[in-house]
């Protein structure tokens, strides 16, 4: 039988477009949205969801509960974090965990998902990153732990995820213990010159150098690490495609001392 179970009052959530979150970051819901913002298409969306009332969390007694629009409506109800600043950070990560129903979200009935997406603008434009109709068989209404890829946003300053409740004549979706995290980066100090040039900057194959005076060229990870070298040429194109995703630097050396640019990998 399908659990249906009591939404609480969506003036809970607390909107906080432009809040900042630091690292280690971890929510559970336990005093309500905080910096969470709630995004409504029906009267059926997020809230804070108690033991023994709702269900129950994963951990303490709230969690983050949306329920199926009972008058069949298409619902598409959007949980958005606080922002995060990756700038300075490397190996970034991204887990929660999740109770849902399977028989009404897969199979036999795939009529609602939840849904995970990363903004690299600030919530300009999203991509999703996670699906629970795309991860294979779950138990229904077990919590479970999810670990999407969020590797790109390292380097990124201006970082949102959004969880979203999607479909129609669904059930149940359990929102609990997020856990967001990333180390600091090795510390690379920028020093430009006038006669270097980069581009284009964000690079995703190819990454050309203009560097007239210089010699010998490394790029080198936020580790400290260097992951090429080579000899300085004319008309210089570097094959940047086997890159990890992040923030790198170049390094050049020549008669005209040492320069260090940044760009990102894409």
């Amino acid at each position: 039988m399908r659990k249906v179970l009591s939404l609480l009052a969506i003036c809970f959530a607390v909107v906080a477009l432009n809040a900042q979150a630091s690292f280690p970051y971890e929510e559970g819901f336990e005093n309500g949205f905080g910096q969470w913002e709630v995004q409504s298409s029906s009267s059926y969306t997020w809230g804070i969801g108690t033991d023994q009332t709702d269900g129950s969390a994963h951990t303490g007694s709230s969690f983050a509960n949306c329920t199926y629009d009972e008058d069949l409506n298409v619902q598409d109800e959007k949980l958005i974090s606080p922002t995060f600043d990756f700038t300075n950070m490397t190996n970034p990560t991204l887990s929660f965990w999740c109770s849902l129903s399977y028989y009404w979200g897969v199979d036999p009935n795939p009529n609602y998902h939840l849904v995970v997406a990363v903004s690299t603008d600030g919530g300009a434009s999203y991509s999703d990153i996670w699906d629970s109709q795309t991860i294979g068989e779950y138990e229904n209404f077990e919590y479970f732990q999810a670990t999407p890829d969020i590797s790109n946003v390292a380097g990124q300053s201006n970082v949102k995820f959004r969880f979203s409740y999607l479909g129609q004549d669904g059930a149940q979706i359990m929102l609990d213990d997020i856990q967001i995290n990333a180390e600091p980066t090795t510390a690379i100090a920028e020093n430009a010159a006038a006669n270097v040039n980069i581009f284009p900057n964000p690079a995703t194959t190819v990454l050309n150098v203009e560097a007239a005076g210089y010699d010998n060229i490394q790029i080198v990870n936020v580790l400290g690490q260097v992951v090429y070298s080579a000899s300085v040429v004319d008309n210089m194109q570097v094959n940047v495609s086997n890159l990890d995703n992040g923030v790198y630097f170049v390094r050049l050396n020549g008669e005209n001392g040492t320069a260090t640019q940044k760009f990102i990998k894409k």
